[in-house]
Protein backbone atom coordinates (compact mmCIF):
# COMPACT_ATOMS: atom_id res chain seq x y z
CA UNK A 1 0.00 0.00 0.00
CA UNK A 2 1.18 3.49 -0.89
CA UNK A 3 0.79 6.49 1.66
CA UNK A 4 1.38 9.52 0.76
CA UNK A 5 3.89 11.87 1.32
CA UNK A 6 3.32 13.74 4.57
CA UNK A 7 1.78 17.13 3.85
CA UNK A 8 0.20 15.82 0.80
CA UNK A 9 -3.13 16.60 0.34
CA UNK A 10 -6.09 14.62 -1.15
CA UNK A 11 -8.66 16.12 -2.36
CA UNK A 12 -12.13 13.34 -3.37
CA UNK A 13 -14.43 16.16 -5.55
CA UNK A 14 -17.72 14.87 -6.02
CA UNK A 15 -17.04 11.35 -5.30
CA UNK A 16 -19.60 9.41 -4.85
CA UNK A 17 -19.59 5.60 -4.56
CA UNK A 18 -23.35 4.80 -5.65
CA UNK A 19 -26.72 4.28 -3.38
CA UNK A 20 -25.85 0.73 -2.82
CA UNK A 21 -22.02 1.10 -1.00
CA UNK A 22 -23.99 4.47 0.74
CA UNK A 23 -26.36 2.35 2.55
CA UNK A 24 -23.60 -0.47 3.39
CA UNK A 25 -21.31 2.50 5.27
CA UNK A 26 -24.05 3.74 7.45
CA UNK A 27 -23.74 3.19 11.21
CA UNK A 28 -27.30 2.59 12.32
CA UNK A 29 -28.93 -0.04 15.01
CA UNK A 30 -32.60 -0.90 13.22
CA UNK A 31 -34.33 -3.29 15.87
CA UNK A 32 -37.82 -4.42 15.21
CA UNK A 33 -38.64 -5.01 19.11
CA UNK A 34 -41.18 -1.91 18.89
CA UNK A 35 -42.95 -3.21 16.50
CA UNK A 36 -43.48 -6.72 17.69
CA UNK A 37 -44.54 -4.78 21.36
CA UNK A 38 -47.07 -2.37 19.59
CA UNK A 39 -48.17 -4.47 16.19
CA UNK A 40 -47.21 -8.35 17.58
CA UNK A 41 -45.50 -8.31 14.04
CA UNK A 42 -42.40 -11.28 13.52
CA UNK A 43 -40.14 -10.63 10.88
CA UNK A 44 -40.22 -12.93 7.88
CA UNK A 45 -36.26 -13.07 7.07
CA UNK A 46 -33.25 -12.94 9.16
CA UNK A 47 -31.11 -9.39 9.44
CA UNK A 48 -28.96 -7.98 6.58
CA UNK A 49 -25.68 -10.66 7.25
CA UNK A 50 -28.41 -13.48 6.49
CA UNK A 51 -29.16 -12.65 3.74
CA UNK A 52 -26.55 -10.88 2.00
CA UNK A 53 -25.33 -13.28 -0.64
CA UNK A 54 -28.93 -13.05 -1.94
CA UNK A 55 -29.14 -8.93 -1.90
CA UNK A 56 -25.37 -9.14 -3.53
CA UNK A 57 -26.96 -11.22 -6.55
CA UNK A 58 -30.19 -9.09 -6.56
CA UNK A 59 -27.97 -6.16 -6.92
CA UNK A 60 -25.69 -7.80 -9.71
CA UNK A 61 -28.53 -9.07 -12.24
CA UNK A 62 -29.99 -5.25 -11.56
CA UNK A 63 -26.63 -3.43 -12.54
CA UNK A 64 -26.70 -5.87 -15.82
CA UNK A 65 -29.52 -4.96 -16.81
CA UNK A 66 -28.99 -1.52 -16.86
CA UNK A 67 -26.20 -2.25 -19.29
Amino acid sequence: MHLPAPGCRISLVNWRSGDFADALALDQHVDSAKAVRLLGWQPRHGGFLDEVEVFYRAWTRSALNER
